[in-house]
């Protein structure tokens, strides 16, 4: 028998891996704290803890590393908590922690944020981790369910920035996480429709693809077309791709809509007429995600371009730095091998190493539009000098630019802005 955080002795309902209480046990005790919790006192707080970045331990080092990770974790937790606190794993790699007062639940969520990022030596190697935190206070009144939601939909909204930082549950971050939701179902409704064994299917699609030229800037000669998703809601009408692609990433559905947009895209290429420059070149944005299905990826690409008629030679396929992983190299060759061109996309605002633009065989870079679109604001007569102050946004536009073509130029890599 064990005392808990509402003081009364009762046998704890123990999560088997970490030891922690579980997510029973904390609904239980919510329940004691917000009757025992009395007018001009403090409220009550719940903390609710995400691990970022916990998949790719497990993808990298394996499940008995992840398991000891979660192990250290549950121990640091408890152990920074205080004694009148419950701490119990919810799920997965989500922890709680129940404070009777919740006073310092601000303090403590920082002082768990440092404790979770000290490294773990498990395993002889070193794994370095962070996470998020959101904080509800119970309001009077409430139910408890809606407390323990409302410290869920903090964390959530924690990791929508920045991972490793807390998050208080405002009202507003409700209706915020209802949009997500809507816009989770709708896009998960619109997918389906790309099925193609569907009847009326492609007339009910509410997906279109719109084509952004490419120009050589010293011929000014058309060079070709990269493929941009549209989705036009039947109620919300035009939904842009900056709020919906993270949704298709973060639910898988980037894969069948990677394809989708791969068969459409190439099958209008294939159409289009030759140009001054010869025959125009198709680029197409390809997910991490999709690079990570590895042979059933190129599978699929093989059958694409086999379908449309489309030579692979005019097929350029854009790649986010964060694909650039030594565990997608065997992937990349065998795009290489068909004969598709690989662009490095939105180059400068990742953390890839540069070793990666040699290894990987990319054939172009694509600079991030953030810096062009600071070079519009330079003038040479104002420049500010290197080594002279501080540089204008500007400035180092020119010169992050000035860098970035540099280098392609000496790697052999053509440069797109």
């Amino acid at each position: 028998m064990e005392r808990d955080v509402t003081g009364e002795n009762r046998d704890f309902r123990r999560d088997p891996l970490t030891g922690l209480s579980d997510g029973t046990e904390l609904l239980h005790c919510a329940r004691a704290a917000q009757e025992q919790h009395r007018e001009g006192q403090d409220p009550p707080a719940l903390l609710v803890v995400d691990l970022d970045g916990f998949k790719a331990v497990v993808d990298g080092a394996g499940h008995k590393t992840g398991n000891l990770v979660l192990q250290r974790v549950a121990k640091r937790l408890r152990d920074a908590s205080g004694s009148d606190m419950l701490v119990a794993r919810l799920w997965a790699d989500e922890f709680a922690i129940l404070m009777p007062d919740g006073a310092e639940a601000e303090r403590l969520a920082e002082r768990l944020l440092a404790v979770i990022r000290r490294p773990y030596a498990v395993g002889g190697q070193i794994v370095n981790i962070s996470a998020s935190l959101g904080i509800a206070m119970l309001a009077p009144g409430q139910a408890v369910e809606e407390w323990i939601g409302n410290a869920s939909i903090a964390v959530r909204e924690a990791q929508r920035g920045t991972r490793g930082r807390r998050v208080t549950f405002a009202d507003r971050m409700r209706e915020s996480a209802s949009r997500r939701f809507v816009l989770d179902r709708d896009l998960r409704s619109a997918v389906t429709l790309l099925n193609p064994e569907l009847r009326y299917a492609r007339e009910l699609s509410q997906f279109v693809l719109e084509y952004q030229p490419h120009f050589h800037l010293q011929s000014r000669r058309l060079a070709g077309f990269e493929a941009l998703i549209r989705w036009f809601h039947p109620e919300r009408g035009r939904v842009g791709p900056d709020e919906f692609i993270p949704v298709a990433e973060r639910t898988g559905l980037i894969c069948t809509l990677g394809t989708w947009i791969l068969r459409t895209a190439c099958q209008a290429a294939v159409q289009w007429p030759a140009c001054d420059g010869g025959q125009p070149l198709l680029s197409v944005n390809v997910s991490p995600l999709q690079i990570a299905e590895g042979n059933s990826f190129i599978q699929s690409l093989r059958e694409v371009l086999r379908g449309s008629g489309l030579p692979p030679t005019r097929l350029v396929l854009e790649i986010t730095e964060s694909a650039a992983l030594p565990d997608a190299l065997p992937v990349f060759e065998e795009i290489r091998a068909m004969g598709i061109q690989l662009s490095i996309d939105d180059f400068g605002t990742g953390f890839s190493s540069l070793g990666h633009l040699a290894r990987f065989g990319f054939d172009r870079l694509k600079i991030d539009r953030s810096f062009v679109r600071d070079l519009s604001l330079f003038s040479s007569e104002t420049a500010t000098p290197v080594g002279n102050g501080t540089l204008s946004r500007s400035d180092q536009a020119v010169w992050i630019v000035r860098a970035i073509t540099g280098l392609a130029q000496g790697l052999g890599l053509s440069t797109l802005a």
